[in-house]
């Protein structure tokens, strides 16, 4: 209340970006990206520090906006997060790929594929919990674009990462698997 008491009193004070800077953290606090988004853009000087909040704050604006199935809306957060991707290696990645899981779920299969190429050549992406599940989608990307034999190709990979773990994914990934066979 107080920073934004000084902001409306004060507002071509020098100290002006301070005030924003406190607010976003308050708001980053409490998780509450979109107030905290809005307040980073208005700050007129971006140190490093500031980039390197509104990378991580636009990322997870994308996944709000991602979970609450605005699947356009959440490609234009994860863009704006990759314009800081030097400072954060993981959020770059994984911006590459709920960007990737964004387009799949507009069907733009192609789109989807490219992003998440990138994500699974991005360093530290073995060590993220979607790596495996990336695999999957890959796969998936090809299966629906009829390209049948790097589908499966991508559906044996993803069977072999997933060896000891039953899930509903490697059950679905040997449905798809016996259906390649089948068309063969």
């Amino acid at each position: 209340v107080a920073f934004n008491q000084y902001i409306y009193l004060y507002p071509t004070s020098k100290r002006i970006d301070e005030a924003y800077k406190y607010l976003v953290l308050a708001f980053m606090s409490t998780k509450n990206y979109k107030t905290a988004l809005a307040l980073l853009e208005k700050i007129r000087n971006k140190t490093p520090e500031i980039e390197k909040a509104y990378q991580r704050v636009a990322y997870f604006r994308g996944l709000e906006l991602f979970n609450n199935l605005l699947f356009n809306d959440a490609i234009n957060k994860f863009d704006e997060s990759l314009k800081y991707k030097q400072y954060d290696n993981e959020i770059k990645t994984l911006c590459y790929y709920w960007k990737g899981e964004s387009y799949y779920r507009l069907k733009d299969f192609k789109s989807a594929l490219e992003l998440y190429n990138q994500f699974i050549s991005s360093p530290g992406a073995t060590v993220l919990d979607v790596y495996n599940n990336c695999q999957y989608n890959i796969a998936y990307c090809y299966f629906e674009m009829d390209d049948y034999s790097h589908a499966m190709t991508w559906f044996r990979k993803y069977e072999n990462m997933s060896q000891g773990t039953a899930t509903r994914l490697l059950g679905d990934t040997y449905n798809r698997i016996g259906d390649l066979l089948f068309m063969y």
